[in-house]
């Protein structure tokens, strides 16, 4: 009877950044509604941090099914303290594009149009895509809305590097 030796997991690699992906040009479209805050906002704290976590793994990886969202919830959590940490160094910009089934599902207040992406860059700043949520690290300009060919929800996320050297020859 020959017995294997245990395997040695490399526990090196884990807290070592991993360079994202070149945000130059990546675009992250899912099959989900970005909501108004009115829906969420004011709710236990669990449930807007469910929230945020539906989109860690809308953008981590797809969700087929609402069964199979449970399923892959319990995979991130376990593997959130596995898997190297992503680290971005430089500022970004994020577009957000809200797709809808008609104009009646548009939001029409511009300040919750603005805070509806929260969940999202929260899920973008978990996953490393972002270095952090606030104006020094991304560039936010307001969501835009518009309807979609096929009658579905969609949200579309597109995220660029922002030169600095660019930007102050201008």
């Amino acid at each position: 009877m020959h017995i294997m030796p245990p395997i040695k997991r490399a526990t090196a690699a884990k807290n070592r950044p991993v360079p994202p992906p070149s945000p130059a040009n990546v675009t992250l479209r899912v099959p989900r509604e970005l909501v108004s805050p009115n829906r969420w906002n004011g709710r236990h704290w669990r449930v807007k941090h469910r929230i945020s976590q539906e989109w860690d793994c809308y953008f981590d990886g797809a969700c087929p099914t609402e069964k199979g969202k449970r399923n892959i919830f319990a995979l991130l959590v376990a593997s959130n303290s596995v898997r190297p940490k992503r680290e971005q160094t430089q500022r970004v910009r994020v577009a957000v594009a809200r797709e809808v089934p008609s104009g009646r599902n548009f939001i029409r207040d511009d300040d919750n149009l603005r805070f509806c992406v929260k969940p999202l860059l929260d899920a973008l700043k978990r996953l490393g895509f972002i270095r952090n949520d606030s104006r020094k690290w991304i560039e936010l300009p307001t969501p835009e809305q518009r309807i979609s060919t096929d009658g579905h929800y969609w949200t579309e996320v597109i995220l660029s590097t922002i030169d600095e050297r660019a930007d102050a020859s201008e």
